[in-house]
């Protein structure tokens, strides 16, 4: 587990684009946080380290964006699903593919109905509730390697981030 102190969204959305390079396709990315805990920045740093030029947002009302990167990353949103007839509606399977990233906010609410989860990222606010935020980042499931891990925390270090 890694556990960093991001200092405002701009450091937030470097964590994402420093994460980025140690996605793969088949992943999935579970982003777990408050409304306004820094999940759809650290996606931006993620879309736009992988090459992606538009604006990316939150699909909370069109529950999936598709941001053509290398690899694919589909971009969900599931705030507004209470039910698992309501997650079926989505077609998860759609999104799991080798050949992309499937990036989900509020995985909590849907996290057994997702098979190949790479890595956990819980986002929670810091000291200064304006800017600060505490994010985590454990590697998870079958993809639980601590070399991959380990290189992450390097390149976090790098940036200049704490790491706590």
């Amino acid at each position: 587990m890694i556990r960093i102190l991001s200092k405002g969204p701009e450091q937030t959305a470097q964590i994402g684009a420093t994460t980025a390079a140690f996605l793969r396709g088949g992943c999935a990315v579970a982003l777990i946080g408050e409304l306004g805990a820094g999940k759809t920045v650290f996606v931006q740093g993620i879309a736009s380290q992988l090459g992606y030029t538009g604006t990316v947002t939150s699909p909370t009302f069109t529950l999936v964006h598709q941001y053509d990167t290398n690899p694919v990353i589909f971009h969900l949103d599931c705030f507004r699903l209470r039910s698992p007839r309501d997650f079926a509606s989505v077609g998860i399977e759609e999104y799991q593919r080798p050949d992309s990233v499937l990036i989900v906010e509020w995985a909590d609410l849907i996290a057994d109905y997702v098979d190949q989860w790479c890595w956990r990222v819980q986002f929670e606010y810091g000291a200064d509730a304006l800017g600060d935020r505490v994010i985590r980042i454990d590697r998870i499931g079958q993809h639980d390697n601590p070399t991959v891990e380990r290189n992450l925390l390097e390149a976090l270090k790098s940036l200049g981030v704490q790491i706590l």
